[in-house]
């Protein structure tokens, strides 16, 4: 790969990229014309010479050789001729920089430490066996990442989990820690207590959120390395890694710039399904927080990608989950959405993705009981994500499902005052304040009416319970949008 200006050129695959990494195209003559003269690696090459080598015959007319010197200029937008040269008399000159290659892109590495438990206390030390074990074996299943031991050597790992188990006051408490050891450092400490559940149920949920927020702490950060890297230097894992990265700020602007690394990949490996998993994931990447698009188009272009994700990952945890959530808000299909999502959580259990999808379903189609007990039992967020807004909207929405008000009106406020630019978050909030007559509205009365989501967007959503579409979209109405 070599630098011509703000371009690379492939001389290897005759292939040019632009400054955003997407494939420039030329004409046949003008591309074998750019070839030859990118092999000759800083060389004059005499016209005579790329006439044989791109035409290959002797009489080419002089026309024919300056409209692929032009095309070639007007690509690289060279218009002062500096990166293409012409010398009187002797030939051309590519004047461009070889690229040093990086290293394949590796899998973040995740060091798991043995969970320490108190000396003596055979129940602090069977939990701690088994949050360990719990760590393992979700950490392990996943395509995205590499399980490590000490045995490895000095080399250290991008993320070790570590943690103790000690008895107070003949309660067990657990104390868990990750830390990302070539980024931020320590990012993330909680305690556990039991909570009217069994020593493998406690483990289990210890684990679950551990896994959880350091699975998604990789997604987040992990590709912020490679932002400054062009995409046509990357390979695939570092090209999913970077689209990642951008994908988890849950912006329309991020998931757009994500997409365009995802077009990147996909044209240059056909084959990958986490490429096409991703790619189809950003069409409905945005839904609920902004309006939802089933045009006839952007819905079976979705649906294909998915459709060759699956195809070509069908173990893939996050192939099925995308494709399940594609056919939950593009296709309205509950069914088809919890038949994919199943199979996901049967390679994954504790997959967050998988288990938010179906939530979903169960809250829309009016069974709040059994949504608010997933989103307690299997979703963990940690409020220093993006997501952590999200979720508590669907905390709001199953407490008014559920006629408490109180409850909704807290999970709405928390989730507006962490994303107040959150159009969605203001819908909820409108529906959960909406007999509010105290004043305590104030403050948020006109954001409510500047909001650009109304209360018609509840009926786009899939919701299938007719009695809690009414219920928000007149509450929603009541207060004022």
């Amino acid at each position: 790969m070599i630098a011509l200006g703000d371009c690379r050129f492939d001389p290897k695959k005759a292939q040019l990229f632009d400054s955003t990494g997407q494939l420039v195209r030329l004409r046949n003559k003008s591309l074998r014309t750019l070839a030859v003269l990118a092999e000759a690696e800083g060389r004059i090459v005499p016209k005579d010479e790329i006439i044989a080598r791109v035409w290959d015959q002797p009489f080419v007319s002089d026309e024919s050789l300056s409209q692929c010197i032009g095309d070639i200029r007007r690509a690289l937008q060279d218009t002062g001729r500096d990166i293409l040269q012409t010398l009187p008399g002797q030939g051309f000159l590519l004047a461009g920089r070889p690229i040093a290659r990086t290293a394949p892109g590796e899998l973040p590495s995740v060091l798991i430490e043995t969970i320490e438990a108190s000396a003596q206390d055979d129940e602090a030390s069977l939990v701690a066996l088994r949050i360990a074990q719990e760590v393992l074996r979700a950490i392990s299943r996943r395509k995205g990442v590499r399980v490590r031991s000490r045995t490895d050597g000095d080399d250290p790992s991008d993320y070790r989990i570590r943690g103790n188990v000690r008895r107070h006051s003949n309660a067990l408490s657990v104390f868990m820690e990750i830390d990302e050891v070539r980024g931020r450092g320590l990012f993330y400490t909680e305690t556990f207590e039991p909570d009217d559940e069994t020593a493998e149920e406690f483990a289990n949920r210890v684990a679950r959120k551990v896994t959880n927020v350091q699975r998604v702490s990789a997604i987040a950060n992990f590709g912020q390395r490679l932002l400054h890297i062009p995409d046509q230097d990357l390979d695939l894992q570092q090209l999913l890694q970077k689209a990642a990265y951008h994908y988890s700020k849950i912006t329309t602007e991020a998931t757009e710039a994500a997409r365009q690394v995802l077009s990147v990949a996909i044209d240059r490996y056909p084959d990958s399904a986490m490429a096409h998993a991703m790619q189809a994931a950003t069409y409905v990447h945005m839904y609920p927080l902004t309006a939802i698009d089933r045009s006839d188009d952007r819905v079976a272009t979705a649906m294909e990608l998915a459709e060759r994700a699956v195809f070509a990952g069908p173990e893939v945890d996050f192939c099925l989950r995308t494709r399940g959530n594609l056919k939950f808000w593009l296709l309205r299909d509950h069914e088809g959405a919890i038949n994919d999502c199943n199979r996901a959580l049967a390679i994954t259990p504790n997959y967050q993705l998988a288990h938010l999808t179906r939530l979903q379903s169960e809250l829309f189609s009016g069974d709040w009981q059994a949504a608010r007990h997933r989103l307690d039992r299997q979703i963990e967020v940690d409020i220093a994500l993006p997501q952590y807004h999200y979720f508590q909207t669907l905390h709001a929405l199953c407490a008014l499902a559920a006629g408490d008000e109180d409850a909704a009106r807290t999970h709405a406020r928390e989730a507006y005052e962490y994303a107040p630019w959150s159009d969605w978050g203001v819908l909820v909030l409108a529906a959960a304040y909406a007999d509010e007559t105290d004043g305590a509205t104030t403050g948020i009365a006109d954001r409510i009416a500047r909001n650009r989501l109304t209360p018609a967007h509840f009926r786009d959503l899939p919701i299938r319970d007719e009695a809690l579409l009414a219920l928000l979209t007149g509450r929603a109405e009541r207060a004022g949008l």
